[in-house]
């Protein structure tokens, strides 16, 4: 089977055994479509900044509960959309990568004695690469402190737990996991 951007609303189960072929491509291949699919795709899409939840519930107390709802039930894409229609349209709320993924590419690249399944599956089951439904104004901080596509210098280079939200922690966004609310 081949892989698409279809993939990426899949469950991990699913989305691993779609990723069988694609393991068996060359290295910068897979990290390629890696980048282009698996990072890009709304599966990833599992929290809100306080002030994103604060914003929406000032405008719609319904929307938080329905995308808690869709998360747990591992809905991930339908919480996606439902929060780019509402947020991104009407609120000026921005959805956005806790660790950008051009950052995940250069460190998937940069060490080739790891196996390409071992990089998915360290990044996609730890929960260490996420979305997260941010304000315009805090996506405005993370611009004006120059990390919008880089990490803090504080960061140790590994694609871990401490890095999903170093550059939140530097400008002080308060990220809650939709499985948390």
């Amino acid at each position: 089977m081949a892989y698409n951007s279809k993939m990426t609303i899949l469950p991990y189960e699913e989305r691993a055994k779609c990723l069988e072929d694609l393991f068996k491509l060359d290295y910068g291949e897979a990290s390629k479509d890696f980048k282009k699919y698996c990072l890009g795709g709304a599966a990833t899409f599992a929290c809100l900044s306080k002030k994103a939840i604060s914003q929406i519930n000032s405008i719609d107390v319904d929307i938080v509960p329905t995308l808690v709802a869709c998360y747990k039930a591992k809905e991930w894409n339908k919480a996606y959309n439902i929060f780019r229609r509402v947020g991104l349209e009407k609120y000026g709320l921005v959805a956005e990568h806790t660790i950008p993924c051009s950052i995940v590419y250069e460190w998937i690249a940069a060490d080739k004695s790891r196996q390409i399944q071992e990089m998915f599956e360290h990044i996609l089951r730890n929960g260490i690469f996420i979305q997260c439904g941010i304000t315009s104004e805090e996506d405005f901080y993370l611009r004006q402190a120059g990390l919008n596509q880089k990490m803090p210098q504080t960061w140790n280079g590994e694609i871990d737990s401490e890095a999903t939200f170093a550059r939140y922690r530097k400008i002080g966004i308060i990220p809650v996991m939709l499985g948390d609310i």
